[in-house]
């Protein structure tokens, strides 16, 4: 891709790639648009994406990523919309979205998640009003929970079940479906 400067929209995905070279996004600059999902990906390099500042969309739904490098997704502060669904992810390193402040739209349905860590969502302003999308994860809604009613004290750090919109340990961005 070292003489598309100019391209702004690059869809790979339903390829059999699993996995992509550290540099394959260091030329095309302008893209807002790059749709990696459904590859069979299985892990991601670190700073993949860092030349892509302009990236409003980025779908990495369908593949095999069971991590994700800490600070990937750090230069990516105009992303609006982010597809991780359907993945093999246990966790996230703590801080994977603080820069993306411009985010609308986060997908992390169905990817295995059992543990997040506090704060994840607290950046992430411009959320939509659903939150971030967490269904059909098998940590869900995320323990240690302690199911509280509205005149029980819950000790700090731990995270509260409630059904609807919640202020979690993860931030005030979050909702339950």
């Amino acid at each position: 891709f070292d003489d598309l400067t100019a391209l702004t929209d690059l869809k790979l995905s339903h390829n059999s790639l699993t996995r992509l070279p550290a540099v394959i996004f260091d030329n095309p600059t302008a893209l807002e648009g790059v749709g990696l999902g459904n590859m069979g990906l299985t892990t991601l390099p670190a700073g993949i994406f860092d030349e892509l500042t302009a990236l409003e969309t980025l779908g990495l739904s369908g593949n095999r990523l069971t991590t994700l490098p800490a600070g990937i997704f750090d230069e990516l502060t105009a992303l609006e919309t982010l597809g991780l669904a359907s993945n093999n992810l246990r966790t996230l390193p703590a801080g994977i979205f603080d820069n993306l402040t411009a985010l609308e739209t986060l997908g992390l349905g169905n990817t295995g998640l059992i543990t997040l860590p506090e704060n994840i969502f607290a950046e992430l302003t411009a959320l939509s009003r659903g939150g971030p999308f967490l269904f059909l994860n098998p940590g869900a809604p995320f323990g240690p929970v302690a199911n509280a009613g509205p005149d029980q004290t819950v000790s700090s750090g731990t995270a509260v079940s409630l059904s609807g919109a919640a202020t979690s340990t993860w931030g005030n961005n979050v909702g339950w479906a």
